[in-house]
């Protein structure tokens, strides 16, 4: 055993030991501190993550309510929702990519939901596209085949030796079936279209190339009118089914996805931060411990 017999031994193994300890509890410290610095960051881009899908969520909404009745897209095929929409899901997917390489995502086991996220953030982006396409393809007021089959329509309406009533009511289950989409006005639809179809076929003063023509006509407003009602089917404005109401749901599957991963952070963050502020309290502790048993000890240090 080592006997210290001189002040000056005793004084310098007891700064030894008290220079260890301060740099034990800074170095720790330090360590906290940037781990702290870490999980801050993580769950900082989850949030801001989380806020962005919001946002997407929402130009989603934005551009079902106005860009179906809004002729400048139907006309150019540009809308200002979805371009903001592509964007803001390039931007989410990159955010994604980034957390995905943080360690601590690693840690905290979020990889398989950050996949799953982003699987279905691509898949949405799809189907909004696909959506939008439908849209414009499906047409408003004298553009795409809403346009078109008004244009059958109304070349219908000119023809002077056709019962015009039955045109009309024609013209009017259409556009009661545009506003209300129901199978009633469809039925209906289909009804005079047979009557119509009828009469022009016994029709006895018409010559056969007018009957050809008339047919034809109304050939070509049929089949627009089921493309119309088709498309329109296969969108779904205000069903359970359809594009619309599909890509409704993955969105709120996407939204569920991210505030889940959000308070899964969140509670995370705060858990690690409790543990973290309980070690740093002991270890302030230590160091001030340290400190008084240092000053209480001089007397004995200087002791010959």
């Amino acid at each position: 055993m080592i006997k210290l017999i001189y002040p000056r031994q005793r004084i310098f193994i007891a700064f030894l030991v008290y220079t260890l300890l301060s740099f034990a509890v800074a170095t720790l410290s330090f360590w906290l501190f940037r781990r702290v610095e870490s999980i801050n960051l993580l769950a900082d881009e989850v949030h801001k993550l989380h806020t962005r899908i919001h946002n997407l969520s929402k130009l989603q909404s934005d551009f079902l309510l106005n860009e179906p009745s809004n002729e400048l897209f139907y006309k150019t095929g540009n809308s200002p929702f979805l371009k903001e929409y592509v964007i803001n899901q390039a931007q989410i997917l990159n955010s994604i990519g980034f957390i995905k390489k943080s360690p601590q995502a690693k840690k905290w086991n979020m990889t398989k939901s950050l996949d799953s996220l982003q699987s279905d953030l691509k898949s949405s982006t799809d189907m909004m596209k696909e959506l939008a396409r439908k849209i414009r393809l499906r047409g408003y007021k004298n553009y795409g085949l809403e346009g078109v089959m008004r244009e059958y329509g109304r070349v219908l309406e000119s023809q002077a030796d056709i019962n015009n009533d039955l045109v009309l009511q024609l013209r009017r289950h259409e556009k009661n079936f545009i506003n209300r989409l129901d199978t009633i006005s469809l039925k209906k639809w289909k009804y005079h279209f047979e009557d119509l179809t009828k009469e022009i076929i016994e029709h006895k003063n018409y010559k056969l190339e007018e009957k050809y023509k008339y047919l034809s006509y109304l050939d070509a407003y049929k089949n627009a009118f089921y493309h119309f009602v088709k498309i329109d089917n296969d969108i779904g404005y205000g069903q359970k089914i359809g594009f619309a109401a599909k890509t409704n749901q993955k969105a709120q599957v996407i939204l569920k996805q991210i505030d889940k991963l959000d308070t899964h952070s969140q509670n995370k963050k705060d858990s690690i931060l409790n543990q973290l502020r309980f070690i740093t309290v002991i270890l302030v502790t230590t160091s001030v411990i340290a400190s008084m048993l240092l000053s209480l000890s001089f007397p004995y240090i200087m002791k010959i």
